[in-house]
C-alpha cells in the first residue's frame, strides 16, 4: 500500500516542461493511427483558421517539441492541451478548490487565519486539563477536609479519572474531529465539561466526583484538546514547534491564574460555586474559541469527463507531468514527505518505533501527574499554608509558559530530537535531585520551576515529532491511540504513587513516592531516545524505497 501511494505521489508531482505553453480548459489527446506505431492528432482535432491562435516563439516552440519515450513520439496540439494536465476538472470542482484552504499545499506560515487558530487553541488549553490536573492539587487539599473519611488515593483518583479519560477517549475524540470538523468537536466538548462541572457542584461524595468532575468532564476535554492538539500543524511547518509552544502555553497561564482564582474561591464561596464559577468560565472562554480552531481542508480528487478517453481503447490521455516524471530520476523532498505521511494509521502501528513510543508513553503517564498532584499538599506538610501552596503550583504554571516558548523555539532552531530527549531527562533529574531535598518554600519553588520547564518542554515537542514523523493529518490519531494505550498505566501509576505515600503513614514521608517519580521519568527518557531512532531509520528506509520505486503510468 505504501507503494502504491509513494508512486502515486511521484506520479502527480513530476516536472511540467510544456505548461508555460499551454492553454486552459482543453485535453491532450493522442490518437493511434492504423498500422502506425506513433500516435498522431487527427485533422479533425486540428484549430481552423478562424480559431487558430498566434504562432509560438521560439521558447514555446521548443518547450512543446515532441518528446521520444522509446521508439513513439507523441505529436501535441497547443489548442487541445490543459494549462493543468494531472487531472481534467469541472468547473465546479474549480471553484470549490479555489475558495478551500487545501492542505495538499504547504502550510501558509502565518496570515491572520493562521493566528487565529492558534488563538483558539491556547485559549481552549488555559482550562482542558486545569480541573483535572493543573489546578487539580488545589481541590484536592480542599477536597481531603470536605470529605474527611477519604484517602490521599481517594482523593487523586477523581484527577486520574478525568485526565485519564481525556486520553482514552481520544481515539474517538480524534476521528470524530476527522469526520465533522475541528470546530464542530470542540463546541461539543465544550458543551459537555460545562455540564459536566454543574453537576459536581452538586456532589455530596466522592463518587459523584468521579463520574462528574472524571468521567464526564474527562470525555468533554478530549473533545476539544485533540482538536487544539492537531490544528497548529495544519498551519505552520517551519516554526511547527514555536506555535506549539505558543498555544501550549495556555495550560500554563490557564494554571497560573487559575490556582489562585480557585483558592480564594475555594475559601470564600465553597466548593459548590467555585464548580459553578468554572462552568462559565469554561462555556464562554472554551466556547469561544471552539469557533477559531478550524483545520485546513484536503483537495478533493476531480475525475476526467471525457467519455472518449474513457471508453476507447484507441485513445490514450497522455498526462504531461506523468511524461516528465518517467524522464526523471530524481525527486523532490516535499513529496518523500508526503508518501511517509499518507501512510495508513493501521501501517504506522505495526511499526516497531511506533510500539516504542506506546511504551514510553505508558511508563511516562504512570508519574507525570505525582508531582502535580500532590506538590500542594508536600507544601503543607513541610509547614507552608495553602495559600503558599497555591502560589508554588502558579509558579509550576509559569515556568511551563517559558519551557513552551524557549524549548519549542530551541527545537525548530536546533534539534527537536535532543530538545525532547534532554527535557524527558530533566524531569527525573529535577525529582530526584530537588524534589527530595525541598524543604522550603525557596527551593520548592526552584523544584516547581524547573519541574515546570522540563514537562512543557516535553509536552510540546512529543506532538511536534509526532507531526514531523507521521504527518499533521495523524497527529490527532496517532496522539489519541498512544495516550489512549497509555491511560491505564496513568491510573495505575498514580494509585501507586498515593498507595506508596499512605504506606508511610503514620510517620509520613514522601521520600519513597517521590524516588518511584523520578525512576519512572528516567526510564522513559531512555525509551523516548529509542523511540526517536528508530523512527529516523524508519524514515529513512521509506523514502529510500519511494526514491528506488519505478514509474507506473495509470
Amino acid at each position: 500500500m505504501a507503494t502504491d501511494t509513494c508512486r502515486e505521489a511521484r506520479h502527480k508531482h513530476g516536472h511540467d516542461p510544456i505548461k508555460p505553453a499551454l492553454s486552459r480548459d482543453s485535453t491532450l489527446t493522442a490518437v493511434e493511427s492504423p498500422g502506425s506505431s506513433s500516435p498522431h492528432v487527427p485533422e479533425s482535432d486540428l484549430p481552423t483558421p478562424d480559431d487558430a491562435e498566434p504562432s509560438l516563439n521560439t521558447a514555446e516552440a521548443s518547450a512543446i517539441q515532441p518528446q521520444q519515450h522509446g521508439h513513439s513520439h507523441i505529436h501535441y496540439d497547443r489548442h487541445n492541451t490543459e494549462d493543468t494536465l494531472v487531472k481534467n476538472t469541472t468547473d465546479e470542482d474549480e471553484g470549490e478548490n479555489d475558495e478551500d484552504d487545501s492542505s495538499d499545499d504547504p502550510p501558509p506560515e502565518g496570515g491572520t487565519r493562521a493566528w487565529l487558530v492558534i488563538l483558539g487553541t491556547f485559549l481552549v488549553q488555559t482550562f482542558v486539563f486545569a480541573q483535572t490536573e493543573y489546578i487539580f492539587g488545589v481541590f484536592a487539599e480542599n477536597y481531603l477536609r470536605v470529605f474527611p473519611g477519604s484517602s490521599a488515593s481517594q482523593i487523586t483518583l477523581v484527577g486520574t479519572i478525568g485526565s485519564g479519560i481525556t486520553y482514552l477517549a481520544g481515539v474517538g475524540a480524534g476521528i470524530l474531529s476527522d469526520r465533522i470538523g475541528y470546530r464542530t468537536t470542540s463546541l461539543m466538548g465544550t458543551l459537555v465539561m460545562t455540564c459536566a462541572l454543574i453537576f459536581a457542584s452538586f456532589a455530596t461524595e466522592v463518587w459523584h466526583l468521579y463520574l462528574t468532575q472524571g468521567v464526564l468532564f474527562g470525555i468533554g476535554a478530549s473533545m476539544s484538546y485533540y482538536p487544539a492538539m492537531g490544528a497548529p500543524s495544519h498551519w505552520f511547518e517551519k516554526r511547527r514547534g514555536l506555535v506549539m509552544g505558543i498555544q501550549g502555553c495556555g495550560t500554563g497561564v490557564g494554571g497560573f491564574v487559575l490556582a489562585p482564582v480557585a483558592q480564594a474561591l475555594l475559601d470564600r464561596v465553597g466548593l459548590s460555586w467555585t464548580n459553578r464559577f468554572f462552568a462559565g468560565y469554561c462555556l464562554v472562554v472554551c466556547g469561544i474559541s471552539s469557533f477559531l480552531i478550524v483545520e485546513r481542508k484536503r483537495k478533493k480528487p476531480t475525475r476526467t469527463k471525457n467519455k472518449q478517453q474513457q471508453g476507447s481503447s484507441s485513445n490514450v490521455t497522455y498526462e504531461t507531468e506523468a511524461t516528465a516524471v518517467a524522464n526523471e530520476e530524481g525527486i523532490k523532498k516535499q513529496d518523500k514527505h508526503k508518501c511517509l505521511h499518507e501512510i495508513s494509521i493501521k501501517e504506522i502501528m505495526k511499526q516497531s518505533a511506533f510500539h516504542m513510543l506506546l511504551v514510553s508513553q505508558m511508563i511516562i503517564s504512570m508519574v507525570y501527574l505525582l508531582p502535580m498532584y500532590f506538590m500542594q499538599t508536600y507544601s503543607v506538610y513541610i509547614g507552608l499554608t495553602p495559600q503558599q501552596g497555591a502560589t508554588i503550583i502558579a509558579f509550576f504554571n509559569a515556568s511551563t509558559c517559558i519551557g513552551r516558548l524557549g524549548v519549542g523555539y530551541i527545537g525548530d532552531r536546533f534539534s527537536k530530537d535532543r530538545a525532547l530527549t534532554i527535557s524527558v531527562y530533566m524531569l527525573g533529574i529535577s525529582v530526584l535531585a530537588i524534589w527530595t531535598f525541598a524543604h522550603s518554600y525557596a527551593v520548592l519553588v526552584c523544584f516547581a520551576v524547573v519541574y515546570g520547564i522540563a514537562f512543557a518542554g516535553m509536552i510540546t515537542l512529543t506532538p511536534t515529532k509526532i507531526a514531523d514523523i507521521y504527518g499533521p493529518h495523524r497527529t490527532a490519531s496517532v496522539l489519541g491511540v498512544a495516550w489512549s494505550v497509555a491511560c491505564p498505566a496513568m491510573f495505575l501509576g498514580t494509585y501507586a504513587g498515593s498507595k506508596i505515600l499512605e504506606l508511610s503513614f503514620p510517620k509520613t514521608t514522601y521520600v519513597p513516592m517521590i524516588v518511584f517519580t523520578g525512576t519512572g521519568f528516567l526510564v522513559s527518557a531512555v525509551l523516548y531516545s529509542l523511540w526517536l531512532v528508530l523512527a529516523r531509520r524508519q524514515k529513512r528506509r521509506i523514502q529510500a524505497a519511494f526514491s528506488a520505486s519505478p514509474v507506473v503510468s495509470p
